[in-house]
């Protein structure tokens, strides 16, 4: 009966022993389909002005999304989602 405890428990450990490190190019894959995703490397590590926008187009702007009124019937939209 013990030997039905005992053989799992070698099995389970005998994993522990395998002491094999990474080579030392592990993980080189994943670095270089990152790096070639990225467009422009460079972007943003020069001196750059700051994004600035005038002060009176940001407000016409703001005054615009604030007083724009839905257009959408309001029953047909409950009516939609609750199909």
């Amino acid at each position: 009966m013990k030997a039905w405890i005992l053989m799992p428990a070698l099995i389970v450990l005998g994993g522990c022993t395998h002491t094999e490190s990474l080579g030392p190019d592990w993980g080189n894959s994943t670095a270089l389909n990152r790096d070639a995703q990225v467009l422009n490397p460079g972007a943003g590590k020069g001196p750059q002005p700051p994004h600035t926008m005038d002060g009176i187009k940001a407000d016409q702007a703001v005054e615009e999304y604030h007083s724009e009124k839905a257009d959408a019937d309001d029953e047909r939209l409950i009516r939609d989602v609750s199909e």
